[in-house]
């Protein structure tokens, strides 16, 4: 997937304009800038806020596999995540995070 295919955030951050503004580049260095930077409150945010409304194939572009999988951890401990999440949608997401775990790796 190239660069410019990577638009879901200016859907899933609608309510957040500084995020939806961004390029998908700027973008993308924004979550490596968080990383660098240790802000892993902000990270982990964005992360839950894609498992919930975005695309598996970008985010497995974007994030690492335990930055995944943390998320799907913390939405499954809170009664409020699951309201706005489908079953199907975070087997997917494990299916991702297994998948970007492999790739990685290579």
């Amino acid at each position: 997937m190239k660069e410019c295919d990577l638009k879901s955030h200016k859907f899933i951050f609608w309510d957040r304009p500084s995020l939806q503004e961004m390029s998908p580049g700027e973008f993308r260095n924004y979550v490596e800038e968080l990383r660098r930077k240790g802000r892993w409150d902000e990270l982990g945010r964005i992360v839950r806020r894609f498992v919930q409304w975005g695309s598996a194939t970008e985010g497995i572009i974007l994030f690492r596999a335990e930055e995944i999988k943390e998320a799907l951890e913390q939405i499954k401990r809170s009664s409020r995540s699951l309201q706005f999440c489908d079953p199907v949608r975070l087997r997917a997401w494990e299916k991702a995070a297994e998948y970007a775990e492999r790739f990685r790796r290579r």
